[in-house]
């Protein structure tokens, strides 16, 4: 079996598995929480494909209190040197924000998927006609502040993306994975992902949502 889906397979059965007497990993070292390269990550289940598409350069990653670090993802840690402190910002949670969601096109998954984020997270969902009307609707939110972010899901996600970014008030890009989302919040600080749901499952979707709503988004340090 292929290297890449076992992993896969490992990630999902452990994220099922996780209870509130998870133990530390040995692998772990606990740091403060303000050193200057940090990295935070929200998954239940981190895996080495995971961090190395996502942790360029930063010597620190900050985890969930009980994620699951893979033996892959241990190995890369080690082999980098990279140290993980548990425990999430007191700031910016994702309790505190407030997300829009904005269904151009979709599927069972996505309705899914919205469901458990709602959960978590201050969710509304509307639908729209078209790729533009997602675009518009997602603006008239940000702009207003009724709603720090917003994930619009269209067959034609990136011209949502790009209609949006025509407004001062949005940084919005088009993204279907995990690792796009952490790079364009670590890059741009993005408050309108839009997504192609196209041949994404359920957890894939779930987990795509769950580190996108994750907290306030915030705009780099000179970003205009």
């Amino acid at each position: 079996m292929d290297q890449a889906l076992i992993e896969q397979l490992v990630a999902e059965v452990m994220s099922r598995l996780v209870t509130s007497d998870e133990p530390v990993s040995k692998a772990e070292t606990k740091i403060p929480n303000s050193q200057p390269s940090t990295i935070n990550f929200r998954e239940a289940v981190i895996t080495g494909d995971l961090l190395s598409d996502s942790v360029n350069g930063h010597g620190v990653i900050q985890i969930a209190p009980k994620a699951i670090l893979t033996p892959s993802a241990q190995d890369w840690l080690r082999s980098r040197k990279v140290e993980v402190v548990r425990g999430e910002k007191k700031t910016q949670t994702a309790g505190s924000a407030r997300w829009l969601a904005v269904v151009h096109s979709g599927c069972e998954a996505v309705s899914s998927a919205l469901d458990d984020a709602g959960r978590a997270v201050s969710l509304k969902t509307e639908s729209v006609e078209t790729a533009a009307e997602a675009a518009r609707r997602a603006v008239l939110d940000l702009r207003s502040g009724d709603a720090h972010g917003v994930v619009a899901f269209s067959n034609e996600a990136e011209a949502v993306a790009c209609l949006a970014n025509r407004e001062a008030c949005c940084r919005a890009a088009a993204v279907r994975t995990v690792a796009a989302v952490r790079r364009v919040q670590n890059s741009m600080g993005c408050n309108l992902f839009a997504v192609n749901a196209s041949g994404l499952g359920f957890f894939e979707l779930r987990n795509l949502l769950k580190s996108a709503v994750s907290g306030v988004p915030a705009a780099p340090d000179g970003w205009k």
